[in-house]
């Protein structure tokens, strides 16, 4: 009798273990993404990006990336959680408040080269860590590899 209580415990007990897995929220997993930044206006411009790496819990910001007329660059090839990141554009030695893209994303940058991650979760936060708070846009990735266009006006061949 105790042998058969015992069976049907553990039945019930592994049954239990393998539902929980089963139906447990699916957790977002981790990718290999490169976003390339292409300059196809008449002028040099400074980038800033925003992305969520894996295994983090805030939002890295950094720059400036300079990129020339008629050049790509690779932004960031990352381990990240989303197909989505923030970009930030300024002429170049423009100023970190001379933007040429607009966006609703604040996020922390300054006007040296940066990189930012606790920073990132207040205006209070990129203040006291001797940054601005300014507004990224929001760019949805196409696939895990991403090129970003930016521009025209420039006598770039593609």
């Amino acid at each position: 009798m105790i042998k058969i209580k015992l069976l049907r415990v553990l039945a019930l007990s592994t049954a239990a273990a393998i539902l929980s897995i089963l139906w447990a929220p699916v957790a977002a997993t981790a990718f290999q993404m490169r976003v390339s930044f292409c300059n196809k206006s008449a002028s040099a411009v400074d980038v800033a990006v925003g992305y969520d790496l894996t295994g983090a819990d805030e939002t890295r910001s950094e720059g400036w990336f300079t990129v020339q007329p008629c050049v790509c660059t690779t932004l960031f090839n990352e381990d990240v959680k989303t197909t989505d990141y923030w970009l930030y554009v300024t002429r170049n030695s423009g100023g970190v408040l001379d933007a040429l893209t607009d966006g609703s994303g604040p996020l922390c940058v300054r006007a040296e080269k940066f990189t930012f991650r606790r920073s990132n979760t207040s205006r209070d936060a990129c203040t006291k860590a001797g940054g601005t708070w300014v507004n990224f846009r929001r760019v949805a990735a196409q696939s895990k590899v991403h090129k970003m266009t930016f521009g025209s006006g420039g006598r770039c061949q593609d």
